[in-house]
């Protein structure tokens, strides 16, 4: 265990704030085998870390909660990046540039893992267009699981997911209530965009005629 001195005297001096013996690696505090042998710890460690951080933040919600809005409000009121709380917002969005890409990324990523557990429960993890012969008279290829979407046959998607959101009481994601449900019944298919779009002219068309 590293001393506030040790760390301290080490900073100063420019070596490794780990083991005092090498030169950090440029732009961090610690040598190229420290950081190689923390990642290899913290990533051995990663399940069980994060096992034990939801279970502290589900015992002291409402706090964490209380926190959060504090921190948010001084932040927001001082320019502050609502992430880190270190560098300038970006004017309009709350955060700094690199948490904005950071948070983006991060998203884009799990929002995809959501979805490959959707489509592998409801379509059995294929990746095609069912309606696509019938729609376009050629047969579907496979596509990038990134643009396809759901079409509820019932055209009831949209009161399909509020209520799954006042059943929740917060405006998760859709994909996160499916899987929070337990996947539930629905009468949904795999469509690609636009056979999407054209299933949808035609329920408009329908609704006019």
């Amino acid at each position: 265990m590293v001393t506030i001195k040790q760390y301290t005297e080490r900073k100063a001096k420019g070596v490794c704030t780990a083991c005092g013996a090498h030169p950090p690696v440029e732009g961090t505090l610690a040598c190229e085998k420290c950081t190689k042998s923390a990642k290899e710890y913290y990533e051995r460690h990663k399940a069980e870390r994060v096992a034990a951080a939801a279970k502290y933040r589900e015992k002291h919600l409402q706090r964490y909660k209380e926190l959060q809005k504090k921190y948010k409000i001084s932040r927001v009121a001082s320019g502050t990046c609502i992430v880190c709380g270190k560098r300038p917002a970006v004017e309009g969005i709350q955060r700094c540039e690199p948490c904005r890409i950071k948070q983006n990324e991060t998203g884009t990523a799990n929002n995809l893992k959501r979805k490959e557990k959707i489509w592998a429960h409801y379509f059995n993890g294929e990746s095609k267009c069912q309606p696509h012969k019938e729609l376009q008279g050629i047969d579907s290829p496979d596509f990038d699981l990134r643009i396809l979407e759901m079409h509820h046959l019932n055209g009831d998607g949209a009161t399909h997911k509020r209520k799954l959101f006042l059943q929740n009481g917060v405006s998760t994601p859709y994909y996160s209530n499916l899987i929070k449900l337990g996947f539930p019944p629905l009468d949904i298919i795999s469509v690609c965009p636009t056979c999407h779009r054209i299933l949808e002219l035609q329920k408009h068309t329908v609704k006019h005629i």
